[in-house]
C-alpha cells in the first residue's frame, strides 16, 4: 500500500514539474503561420530561448521579538486632550472642531497608535495624528476621549491591539438652531 502512495506522489510531482522543464519549438505551418510546440518538426531544430519569468522577492513578515514587545510594554503614556477645553460650547456658526492631543512621551514606537472616541464609539481608524477634525456635528453634548494602542502582528499574520493608556474624557456641546419654530 505504501508503494502505491509513493508511486502516485512521484507521478503527481512529475506532472507538475514537466511543464517547467519542457522545451518550446517554433515552426511555420503550411499557411505560413507561426506555431509553437513542445516537439520539434525537424530533428535539427533548436528550442526557442524563452525569457526568464518576472520574479517578485517575498518580503519576510516582521514579527516583533520578545525584547521589542517588552520595550513597548515598558512605555507608560500620559495622554490628554489639550483642545477643546472640557465643557466647551460651540455656537451654531461653528461647523469644524479640531481635537488636539498631547502624549508624554510622544508616539515614537512604530507599533503605537491613537484611537479617538466620541461617546465611547471609535472615530475612524488607528492613527499617528495628534489632531482630529470633526465637521458638522449635530446639536448635542458629546464626550470625547483618546487612547494609545499597541498594534502587533501575530504569528499567523493577524493584527491584534492592546490598549496602553486612555485620556480622561472631556465634554463638548454643539449648539444648532432649532428648526421647529
Amino acid at each position: 500500500m505504501r508503494k502505491i502512495g509513493y508511486a502516485l506522489t512521484l507521478c503527481f510531482l512529475s506532472l507538475l514539474l514537466s511543464p517547467a522543464i519542457a522545451e518550446v519549438y517554433r515552426q511555420l505551418d503550411e499557411k505560413g503561420q507561426t506555431v509553437y510546440s513542445d516537439t520539434p518538426h525537424h530533428a535539427a531544430e533548436n528550442p526557442v530561448e524563452l525569457p526568464h519569468l518576472n520574479e517578485i522577492p517575498l518580503t519576510p513578515l516582521q514579527i516583533p521579538t520578545d525584547l521589542e514587545q517588552k520595550k513597548s510594554a515598558e512605555i507608560q503614556y500620559q495622554i490628554a486632550i489639550t483642545s477643546p477645553a472640557d465643557n466647551a460650547t460651540f455656537g451654531h456658526e461653528i461647523t469644524q472642531i479640531t481635537v488636539e492631543v498631547k502624549t508624554t512621551p510622544s508616539l515614537a514606537h512604530p507599533q503605537h497608535y491613537l484611537q479617538y472616541y466620541r461617546n465611547n464609539e471609535p472615530l475612524g481608524e488607528l492613527t499617528k495624528n495628534t489632531d482630529l477634525l470633526m465637521e458638522n456635528l449635530p446639536r448635542g453634548s458629546y464626550q470625547l476621549s483618546v487612547a494609545v494602542f499597541e498594534k502587533t502582528v501575530t504569528a499567523r499574520g493577524l493584527y491584534q491591539t492592546k490598549r496602553l493608556a486612555i485620556s480622561p474624557p472631556i465634554t463638548i456641546i454643539q449648539q444648532r438652531h432649532h428648526l421647529s419654530d
